[in-house]
């Protein structure tokens, strides 16, 4: 903790700690002393501070040293010897904490990062050349035709706008965001709660914004074609949420019109918006990101059951057992090739596929354990 650096947001330098009398100035007399602690005995003042009455006073008195310019900057380098840090707030981490990173931070590392409630990320910072530039490219503008007669304008050079900036001193890049909410296990309660919250939230509020802006809603293809375009939702539960938060008007081209407050107990589009809270959006938009990466590798069918952990701990009672008779019937069947090697037997093209089929199964077997085993363990 002493030589942990500081930041220069402040707000996280290490106060230093007042013994004595200093402290006993600073907060007053008290009777427990100035940590509510048995009173110490008061410091000796040096020649300085002391006020002589008579000659014999002076007995027992050291004279005051003084320091040379050496040992002054010595001991001024020692109080100065703590790193600041450009920017941020600095929090001094427990050893048996992990983090708040994918990673473990080491004793003794310092790792910069972009915490907020929502998400948590490392960042690594980089230095800049003086010679470096920012480049933002605009819009592609098209030349323009000048038309004989008219007042267009005599510059018709198309291009590409640029503009540049300095690049500041400090840059700095962001890792992976990691939600701060532990994200929900898929078909659990708390899932189902937050997606029906969510969805209901968001039919209402894109309703009631279409009524403010055109003076009607929206029909259930614009809903299901706009809202959830991207979101594997059934149309039955889609239809419970919009019949929860909106009415539907069959004369009016099949709109949907958000209800009113106290209608069916509908509390409103705020209301709504209060049981959603962005820690949770952050958590699940997390996971859908996470299962379009897998898909994207390849990994096309995901584990989406209940109780998973007692699930695949009576799963991995069913594989040990397969592993272990696999492994028999291959251990059975090679020492009966080995033979059949030794005496050169007409069938022994037959042992060798069975043995290669047998060992085949046995891999397969075992790749399942594992992988039981790792999920179990996660």
């Amino acid at each position: 903790r002493a030589h942990c650096p500081v930041s220069a947001g402040g707000g996280d330098r290490p106060l230093r700690k007042r013994h004595g009398d200093k402290a006993a100035s600073a907060k007053g007399s008290t009777p427990g002393g100035p940590s509510n602690r048995a009173e110490r005995p008061p410091r000796l003042v040096g020649p300085n501070q002391y006020k002589m009455k008579s000659a014999a006073d002076l007995i027992g008195i050291m004279p005051k040293k003084k320091k040379s310019a050496d040992a002054a900057s010595k001991e001024a380098k020692k109080e100065t010897s703590i790193d600041v840090l450009p920017e941020g707030v600095t929090e001094i981490l427990h050893q048996k904490v992990h983090g708040p990173f994918i990673g473990e931070v080491e004793e003794g590392k310092t790792q910069t990062g972009l915490i907020s409630n929502l998400f948590a990320a490392a960042m690594f910072r980089h230095d800049s050349e003086p010679t470096d530039f920012l480049m933002i490219l605009g819009q592609m503008r098209e030349a323009s035709t000048i038309i004989s007669g008219s007042s267009a304008p005599t510059n018709a050079s198309g291009g590409l706008g640029v503009v540049l900036r300095p690049l500041p001193a400090n840059i700095y890049t962001v890792a992976q965001t990691e939600p701060r909410l532990k994200v929900f296990s898929p078909n659990t309660n708390d899932e189902k709660k937050f997606v029906n919250a969510m969805f209901s939230y968001q039919v209402a509020k894109n309703i009631e914004r279409k009524e403010i802006r055109d003076g009607e809603g929206l029909t259930f293809d614009d809903i299901k074609d706009r809202l959830f375009a991207n979101t594997n939702v059934p149309i039955n539960q889609l239809r419970k949420h919009v019949k929860q938060v909106a009415n539907f008007d069959r004369a009016n081209k099949g709109i949907w019109s958000v209800k009113a407050i106290g209608e069916d107990d509908f509390p409103g589009v705020e209301g709504l918006g209060r049981k959603v809270s962005p820690e949770g959006v952050a958590a699940y938009e997390s996971q859908c990101a996470a299962i379009h990466r897998l898909k994207d590798l390849g990994i096309s069918e995901l584990y989406t059951g209940t109780n998973m952990v007692a699930n695949v701990a009576m799963v991995q009672i069913y594989l040990n057992g397969a592993a272990q008779a696999a492994m028999e019937r291959r251990l059975k069947l090679k020492k009966v090739l080995e033979v059949m090697r030794r005496q050169k037997s007409s069938q022994l093209i037959y042992y060798e596929k069975a043995f290669e089929k047998l060992d085949a199964e046995y891999k397969k077997v075992k790749r399942r354990q594992e992988i039981a085993r790792f999920i179990y363990e996660e």
